[in-house]
């Protein structure tokens, strides 16, 4: 019931938002920018506003909630996009599309990682290609037994943590393949297990993805490159 209510709350704060989305999709003419909802402003690369101890616990069921939403937006897009084929319209649906799409695989990863209530790296595989390399500002990690080795080990120090993405941006890589860059900046807050010292830290990612069959999986992630922006500090 509280992820239902949640959820609730999450389409409502962002009603503005998906509506600029959307208008801005009927108008463009290639995949551009994303414009974030106002329940995520921007936050600049050198300064970062931390947010409450509650709002960091709470965050993920925000991620789960809109993992879900551009889930079916993806597929309400998908089905516009066939009936529109042929017209002006069709080539932004298909970018709508895209976006929601991907930005449906970047809420289910960060769902993982933010899930303090029920830790556990479950799920990743329904999003890894068959081949994949997770370079984490220089670690690097090409199976799911080394990625537990992080995610319970050096990730484990703040389990209760939350990730705001901005400055989203895709770029086709070869349409035929259906592989796409994703670019975009995460903003981290967390706490320490040790101490309970709230931390924060900006980073800036590249992903390879692959588009794969909207009726039948998701989207799966080929490569991750992580730099970081603004290193991890107590605040």
């Amino acid at each position: 019931e509280g992820i239902e209510n949640y959820f609730s709350l999450t389409i409502q704060m962002n009603q503005r938002g998906r509506a600029e989305l959307e208008a801005s999709a009927k108008e463009s003419k290639e995949i551009t920018d994303v414009r974030m909802p106002e329940s995520m402003p921007p936050i600049t690369t050198t300064e970062i506003v931390p947010i409450t101890t509650k709002e960091i616990k709470e965050e993920y069921l925000g991620q789960k909630a809109m993992a879900t939403w551009h889930e079916i937006q993806a597929k309400a897009a998908l089905q516009a996009e066939e009936k529109a084929k042929g017209s002006p319209e069709q080539k932004a649906l298909h970018n709508e599309y895209l976006r929601h799409r991907f930005l449906s695989l970047l809420n289910f990863y960060l769902d993982i990682l933010d899930n303090h209530e029920n830790r556990s790296s479950k799920g990743l595989e329904l999003i890894l290609a068959n081949e994949f390399l997770l370079d984490f500002n220089g670690l690097k990690m090409s199976s799911k037994k080394e990625f537990d080795g992080w995610f319970y080990g050096r990730a484990a120090a703040a389990p209760v943590c939350s990730h705001r993405y901005e400055e989203f941006k895709i770029t086709p890589l070869d349409v035929t393949a259906g592989t796409y860059e994703l670019k975009f900046h995460l903003v981290w807050n967390g706490i320490l297990k040790a101490t309970g010292m709230q931390m924060v830290g900006k980073t800036f990612h590249t992903w390879t993805v692959l588009e794969g069959d909207p009726k039948r999986e998701k989207a799966k992630i080929q490569n991750i490159l992580v730099k970081s922006v603004v290193d991890f500090k107590a605040v």
